[in-house]
């Protein structure tokens, strides 16, 4: 079935643009579709392929680039492991012309897991996987099995 755009008034777009957002975060966190809001596409990418593998030293910095160069307001969200960033990590977050970053200063064992940049506009949803291994000599010499599945840096 193909989807026909049709004009809307000024309470249908702000409806449209809030479930939209919630209705696509959602349905994408759980792997599924709703009719008629934006779905993972060709036409909204990422820069450098759907994931990377990164690994660290404890204590130094690593910054995450999500690029996707959009001028029109893109939405970005970030989780860890599949949840909110968590509070007792330090990170900032910039977003700046259709970019986002994050950055982690001072990496620690508790900074390493999988983070996801999911980025959502009118074309639809793109999501990049950074997978980060964190070495703390004469702690913890190595990486996790689940990072050795992709490529090093």
């Amino acid at each position: 079935m193909r989807h026909t755009p049709q004009k809307i008034g000024v309470v249908g777009a702000t409806f449209l643009l809030v479930c939209g957002f919630l209705c696509v975060g959602s349905s994408f966190l759980y792997g599924q579709t709703v009719p008629g809001l934006p779905t993972v596409n060709d036409r909204l990418q990422i820069d450098g392929g759907p994931e990377e593998s990164w690994k660290r030293m404890t204590g130094e910095n690593i910054m995450f680039r999500c690029i996707t160069g959009l001028k029109d307001y893109p939405v970005f969200s970030w989780l860890k492991d599949g949840k909110p960033l968590p509070r007792d990590v330090i990170k900032y977050q910039l977003i700046s012309n259709g970019n986002s970053f994050l950055e982690i200063p001072k990496t620690s064992i508790k900074s390493e897991g999988s983070y996801t940049c999911t980025v959502s506009n009118d074309f639809g949803v793109a999501r990049k996987v950074f997978k980060l291994c964190v070495i703390a000599p004469g702690v913890k010499e190595d990486c996790p099995g689940w990072w050795y599945s992709w490529s090093r840096r």
